[in-house]
Formats: C-alpha cells, sequence, structure tokens
C-alpha cells in the first residue's frame, strides 16, 4: 500500500502508530495500528529500511512501568538475506532486546516448517538476544504447499504466559496471528 492508502484504511478504535510504505516495486511495506487507548512513541527506523531486503517499523509501548518495543518488518524473498540479518541484529543491539520486553513480528520469508539454513541463521541472531520464535503452524496455505513464513518473536523471559494462533482471514494470501 501506498502511504496515502493506508491513511483511507481506518481501523475502529485504532490510529497508525508507525508505517513504512515502499515506493514502487509494489507490494511489500509494513504498518503498526496502536489502539487509542495505548500510551506509544514511534522508534525511527526509517533508515534502516532498504526496499525488499528489510522493511522495518517499530514503537515503543509503555504499560504502566513497563517498556514494550514491538517491531513489525517485511523481508522480500528477493531481498537481500545476510542485509536483513545484520541489520536487525544491529537494530536489536540498539534496543538491549536481550533484557527488554521485546516483541517482533511480520513476513520474514524464511520457512519455519523445515529446516533450512535461513531458518537457523535467523533463529540463531534473534536467540542471541533471547528472542524465540512462537509460531509452529502455517500461516500461508496454497494448493500445492504450506509454510510458516510470517513469525512472532518473543524474548520469552520477559513473557512467560502466552498463548498463539492462526487467524484465517479473506484479506491475504497470508492468514494472521494473534499472540495473548
Amino acid at each position: 500500500m501506498k502511504s496515502n492508502e493506508i491513511k483511507l484504511l481506518k481501523l475502529i478504535y485504532y490510529n497508525i502508530g508507525a508505517q513504512f510504505c515502499r515506493e514502487g516495486n509494489g507490494k511489500g511495506g509494513v504498518v503498526i495500528y496502536s489502539h487509542n487507548s495505548l500510551n506509544f512513541t514511534v522508534i525511527d527506523f526509517h533508515k534502516y529500511s532498504t526496499n525488499k531486503d528489510i522493511e522495518i517499523v517499530g514503537v515503543k509501548l509503555t504499560i504502566n512501568t513497563i517498556i514494550i518495543y514491538i517491531i513489525s518488518l517485511y523481508r522480500s524473498p528477493t531481498g537481500n538475506f545476510r542485509h536483513f540479518l545484520q541489520t536487525l541484529d544491529g537494530i536489536l543491539l540498539s534496543l538491549n532486546s536481550h533484557i527488554s520486553h521485546t516483541i517482533i513480528c511480520g513476513d520474514t520469508n524464511v520457512n519455519n516448517l523445515t529446516d533450512n539454513n535461513q531458518k537457523k541463521n535467523l533463529n540463531n541472531m534473534l536467540l542471541s538476544h533471547n528472542l524465540t520464535n512462537i509460531i509452529n503452524f502455517p500461516t500461508r496455505i496454497t494448493n500445492s504447499s504450506a509454510s510458516a513464513i510470517d513469525n512472532i518473536f518473543l524474548n520469552i523471559t520477559c513473557f512467560d504466559d502466552y498463548y498463539v494462533y492462526p487467524i484465517k482471514n479473506d484479506l491475504s494470501d497470508h492468514d494472521g496471528q494473534m499472540v495473548k
């Protein structure tokens, strides 16, 4: 979606928290919507976003005395995977993610249902920040395949009581995920 199209998409009780819109190349981009009762600040990741390699946005949510970093990202299957890993690692280092309440969600285009080098490299890098993938069910199902390329990563030392499940929808060729 283009920036002007996102502004047209109104969700009751929600506001746009952060957005990155890819100009050209179609598809891609990320947005975080925040409930209008929540206090947040946008984390400026724009300088890190590179079309197709890593498109990333974030918000810093404050609930009582707890600070939660919420990051949403997209990586194209044709993007530079090494650049994606290095950039994400640098961002997480700057946030001290290994000790913070951090949630990363998005389409990494790394299939978590099969053993592969991209999955191993991504999971190892995220583990160095105490982040663990919690999606273990298909998020994109076609007539010929099922994959888990949409992921949610949590610092499970901070979030130890959670439940995650798929949300079927007709908005995309990917199913949504809900974590409580």
